[in-house]
């Protein structure tokens, strides 16, 4: 048998994140998307599953010193584009993961120069918004399409989610 590893990570290699503890995990949807042809979808930076937990994961920090686009977290375009990751990579995930049954979280990882725990709870209100929390209440249904929604900095991230850590690549502290 063949170990894969699952230690991931983001696009700029700016973080390394370890879920070797996760029942399954990937960082590959954009390259199964783009491979698709499906240019147009967004998806999830890390997708980890649990027993009973799906977490969509979506990192993004302009505290690095290489960072290069600098991004407005509330703006309504950057929210509107951070949803979608969420929806598109739900879909996939639902198809071939069989993942009714578990809880679906979505986790935003937001690093920022003015990152504290108001403009991340901010993000979070306005975010939730664009996920489909209260058509779910709505239509009564017998399953949940999304559980909850954190944003969390990568400390929090951290203390929430110590089976999977997260650690800043050396020259990005």
């Amino acid at each position: 048998m063949i170990e894969v590893s699952q230690i991931f990570s983001d696009e700029n290699h700016s973080c390394e994140i370890d879920f070797s503890s996760a029942f399954w995990a990937t960082d590959q949807l954009y390259d199964i998307f783009h491979n698709a042809g499906l240019t147009i979808w967004h998806d999830v930076d890390f997708v980890a599953e649990t027993n009973d937990e799906l977490l969509l994961v979506e990192y993004k920090n302009s505290n690095l010193p290489k960072a290069v686009n600098a991004f407005n977290p509330l703006e309504e375009e950057k929210l509107d584009n951070v949803a979608r990751k969420y929806y598109e990579s739900s879909y996939y995930l639902q198809a071939v993961r069989q993942v009714e049954q578990k809880k679906k979280k979505f986790v935003y990882i937001l690093e920022h120069k003015n990152g504290d725990s108001v403009m991340r709870k901010m993000v979070r209100k306005r975010l939730s918004a664009r996920l489909p929390f209260r058509l779910q209440n709505q239509l009564a249904l017998p399953g949940k399409w999304i559980e909850s929604l954190e944003v969390l900095s990568v400390a929090e991230w951290n203390e929430k989610y110590a089976q999977f850590p997260l650690k800043l690549g050396e020259g990005d502290r």
